[in-house]
């Protein structure tokens, strides 16, 4: 794998938590995954990798019930020229099933979306915040990898994709589609998921409700004799 910090020269400001948040605003949505915003490294996720082979990144994160996705947000960079691109992203959400990784993903296909310079700096390079409205979709309780990948082709710069934490942590790569994703360097990926936690009635309640309309409907059966 490749990280920015092993193609650049680490700077002090590189090494430094930077605690601001994303700009990117919600539309009608609440945070249900925060994965984090600092920003400690990054590394590449690009399907037309110039200073290393192609490569993309994924990490997991845990639902604990049933929520509807409507908005992703996220934080990366652009190595070695550093200026803004014409973006293609690819974002894919996979099921975890007793840990195996469920193929065919969930996938939206964005091109360019909603960027703005975050006004932080990694060693040198602007840091930025990156939101995408997505087609609302529903994911049960369980365990999921997110992966972003950019697209450069015909630019001069690869995208790396925001490390916000290094702490007992670790993300995925895989090299081409369709190949197992294994585990990668310590670090998660900064990014948060918006939308809308989906109640779901526990088993009780439902047979409570079963067992009402059932003795409605004899009720109702007694008085018409």
């Amino acid at each position: 794998m490749t990280s920015i910090n092993q193609k650049l020269a680490t700077s002090t400001a590189g090494l430094v938590a930077i605690a601001t948040l994303f700009n990117a605003p919600l539309a009608n949505a609440a945070i249900i995954v925060n994965n984090g915003y600092q920003i400690f490294g990054a590394t590449m996720s690009d399907f037309d990798g110039l200073i290393a082979p192609a490569l993309q990144l994924a990490d997991q994160f845990t639902l604990t019930g049933k929520a509807q996705v409507k908005e992703i947000m996220w934080r990366g960079l652009y190595f070695d020229s550093g200026s803004p691109l014409n973006d293609n992203f690819t974002i894919r959400f996979f099921k975890i099933v007793q840990e195996n990784v469920v193929e065919p993903p969930i996938e939206f296909h964005l091109g360019s979306v909603a960027r703005q310079d975050s006004g932080v700096d990694l060693s040198g390079f602007d840091v930025f915040d990156y939101s995408a409205m997505l087609t609302s979709f529903s994911l049960d309780r369980g365990d999921y990898l997110l992966s972003i990948v950019n697209n450069t082709i015909g630019e001069a710069d690869d995208w790396f994709w925001g490390v916000s934490s290094y702490r007992n942590s670790e993300h995925f790569f895989r090299y081409n589609d369709g190949e197992f994703w294994e585990r990668g360097d310590e670090g998660d990926m900064a990014f948060a998921i918006a939308g809308e936690s989906i109640s779901v009635p526990e088993p009780s309640t439902i047979l409570g409700i079963v067992f009402a309309l059932g003795l409605g409907a004899i009720s109702r059966k007694s008085k018409n004799k």
